[in-house]
């Protein structure tokens, strides 16, 4: 009886083993592959009133995608974040076309956050 015991408890030892090697093998080599984000082609369109909005491609494994404009300093600023599912964006009542314009797509998982890189608007098209 005692060695019954014994040998089940050695065995449940081992597969525990074994299951927490095979996690860390699983995690260690997911966490090793990178995501390579494409660049959204983007255009700036102009409507018969003058408002503008953004229009992109859709990029695979994007699970959202940011807005950017250039501010005074000549960086980027975050004007929004928008889903995944989305290729257009209407910008702000007062936007001109005296600013630059982006889109980075973006995904998010349990691996990380991975962005593209900016792509720059223009009127008509990229």
């Amino acid at each position: 009886m005692k060695k019954s015991v014994v040998c089940c408890a050695v065995s449940w030892v081992i597969l525990a083993i074994l299951v927490m090697g095979l996690h860390n093998y699983a995690h260690h080599h997911v966490a090793q592959r990178e995501l390579v984000m494409e660049n959204p082609a983007v255009s700036l369109i102009v409507d018969g009133d003058g408002k503008l909005a953004l229009q992109w491609e859709i990029v695979d494994y994007a699970t959202s995608y940011r807005i950017y404009r250039t501010n005074e300093a000549g960086g980027w600023e975050l004007l929004k974040a928008v889903s995944g599912d989305d290729n257009a964006y209407a910008l702000p009542e007062g936007s001109s076309t005296d600013r630059t314009y982006a889109v980075r797509a973006c995904n998010v998982s349990v691996i990380g956050t991975t962005l593209s890189g900016y792509s720059k608007a223009a009127i008509g098209g990229t």
